[in-house]
């Protein structure tokens, strides 16, 4: 009686579990019920187009190349247009002859032409023997000679930088550079004056003590050291009176110097 009752309930039990499934499904779990829509997906950012302003920026970009190719062209056209070029009326006035070139030149008119270097030598050897054998007043010409060409080249040479740019200048100054030769300096208009013992220098080489040093030949030594130091021990022995000559032309030198610097700043 119990087993039967007891079986029973069991068929019940089961057959309403059945039921209820069959009317009630079970819903899936989280698990189950994934699909492929319901799965989540990374987003990436959409591709965008290149804008315009990067298109312009490479524009611009080429646009300068092209530019500075053009300002680099038009750099060494002009540099090839400021290129001066020099004519022999462009170069500076030369320096005048000393006294013995003048007298040598003088000498040569009076000579057979010379053909070869070793006859010019001769000429010039023969030329410096009678040279020596000149006094002060036969020698005296050449001198003065030498002093009015020394005074023309001064003037010559303050007009010429006067009247020549800085460009042309620049230009003969390279091309003497690459030759070895010293450049050209410009100088004031009014030079500056001499002092009391240059201007006896001068007037004692003029002496027949000045021109018995600068004749005499002395292996090894030059003359023009020796005739200051001549005149140096001179100027030493000579009385204040003696030199005041001298002190009152470089004073007078002196003030016409300052004076037209003056007028010149004006």
């Amino acid at each position: 009686m119990v087993l039967s009752l007891l079986a029973r309930h069991l068929t019940l039990g089961t057959t309403s579990t059945l039921a209820a499934r069959v009317a009630f499904p079970a819903a899936p779990s989280v698990l189950t019920r994934r699909t492929f829509l319901a799965t989540p997906h990374p987003e990436f950012p959409p591709a965008t187009k290149k804008s315009d302003g990067a298109k312009t920026t490479s524009k611009k970009s080429t646009t300068t190349k092209t530019t500075k190719k053009a300002s680099s062209t038009k750099n060494v056209k002009k540099d090839e247009k400021s290129k001066v070029t020099i004519s022999k009326k462009d170069l500076p006035p030369k320096r005048p002859p000393g006294t013995f070139l003048l007298f040598f030149m003088s000498y040569l008119k009076s000579q057979p032409k010379a053909k070869t270097m070793e006859e010019t030598q001769a000429l010039a050897k023969r030329a410096s023997e009678v040279w020596k054998t000149y006094s002060i007043a036969e020698k005296q010409p050449f001198y003065d000679e030498n002093e009015v060409l020394k005074e023309q080249f001064q003037k010559e040479r303050v007009e010429y930088f006067r009247n020549t740019s800085i460009t042309t200048l620049k230009q003969i100054n390279k091309s003497r550079r690459a030759r070895g030769k010293v450049v050209v300096r410009r100088v004031t208009e009014t030079p500056r004056p001499v002092t009391a013992f240059l201007r006896f220098v001068s007037d004692f080489r003029k002496s027949t003590d000045g021109q018995s040093i600068m004749t005499q030949t002395v292996p090894g030594k030059n003359h023009n050291i020796q005739l200051i130091t001549a005149a140096g021990e001179r100027w030493r022995s000579m009385t204040a009176e003696d030199q005041s000559p001298y002190f009152e032309q470089s004073r007078k030198a002196r003030e016409e110097f300052n004076q037209a610097k003056q007028a010149a700043t004006v």
